[in-house]
């Protein structure tokens, strides 16, 4: 029997220059109760290479078709043997004090299932651009008005996958993760630590600054059809509010692709934000011609 207690999951596509980081980063952690799965998801560089040179028995490396992130982490998640699970981002690292600090708050409450701490942005040359830290007390109710909840800082108990896991789809490449915190806090408490013990890497190569408008709307209508087809989250929040949130989800595509002159996606994405809450929608889009220099 495996009585590992963190097991920290790790999708990585072409990441062989940065991936020794994320799991050095690990490895120095000053509690030491971990396994560490590596689920490379397609590369063509030399990740493989790279990471069967670490020689440490907990880094456990597998290899799949490239699907993207959602299906990589479900993939991890079925590969784990800890009792919590956590993720962290090819690019991104931990402070040593990560898990430590998610072990002792458990260790002093009971039943834990969701545990999130701070984090930082920070620049390739290590500079601090923005700091999340202080959260506020009621995320769990205002999950669907803003995400602050990221892959990097959150620790969910492995018996809620289960029942739950990231949209298990290939299309699945932007708010797959706020669609799994969401049906999370739908029937559970999401316990926040205010420290910051993981960081995020802002750099040019990040996949998300790469997203064309097709594959944006593509994952929303994703996220929106499977939180409207969830009874549970649909009773927890009320279909008027998730219908806001398909608004806001619309607007955002919309946004996008006009700034990338795609007018025909334009209108198709503003279509489905006025059909979902046209009176939100309008809201919007007035708000955004007020903000408008």
């Amino acid at each position: 029997m495996n009585n590992t207690f963190f097991s920290i999951i790790i999708p990585t596509y072409n990441r062989a220059d940065l991936v020794t980081i994320a799991i050095s980063s690990v490895l120095n952690q000053t509690y030491q109760d971990f396994e560490i799965i590596i689920v490379d998801d397609g590369s063509t560089d030399n990740t493989e290479e790279v990471v069967k040179d670490i020689m440490d028995s907990r880094v456990k490396y597998f290899y799949k078709d490239n699907e993207e992130r959602s299906i990589a982490r479900n993939f991890g998640i079925q590969m784990a043997c800890g009792k919590y699970i956590g993720f962290l981002d090819a690019d991104d690292y931990f402070l040593e004090n990560h898990l430590k600090v998610i072990y002792d708050f458990i260790s002093t409450k009971s039943s834990v299932q969701v545990v999130h701490t701070g984090y930082e942005f920070r620049n390739e040359n290590g500079d601090c651009l923005k700091k999340v830290q202080t959260f506020p007390e009621s995320v769990n109710q205002n999950i669907l008005i803003d995400n602050p909840l990221i892959c990097n800082s959150i620790i969910i108990n492995q018996n809620l996958f289960r029942e739950y896991q990231f949209i298990n789809n290939k299309s699945a490449i932007l708010a797959e993760d706020w669609y799994l915190w969401i049906v999370l806090a739908s029937n559970n408490q999401i316990h926040l630590i205010n420290k910051i013990t993981t960081i995020v890497v802002q750099h040019a190569n990040r996949s998300l600054n790469k997203l064309n408008p097709h594959k944006i709307l593509k994952s929303i209508d994703l996220v929106v059809n499977h939180l409207l087809s969830n009874q549970q989250v649909v009773l927890k929040y009320g279909k008027r509010n998730l219908c806001e949130f398909a608004t806001n989800r619309y607007m955002f595509s919309a946004y996008t692709a006009m700034s990338q002159n795609k007018h025909i996606l334009f209108l198709i994405s503003l279509f489905k934000a006025f059909r979902y809450s046209p009176k939100y929608a309008i809201n919007r889009l007035i708000t955004k011609i007020k903000d408008k220099p």
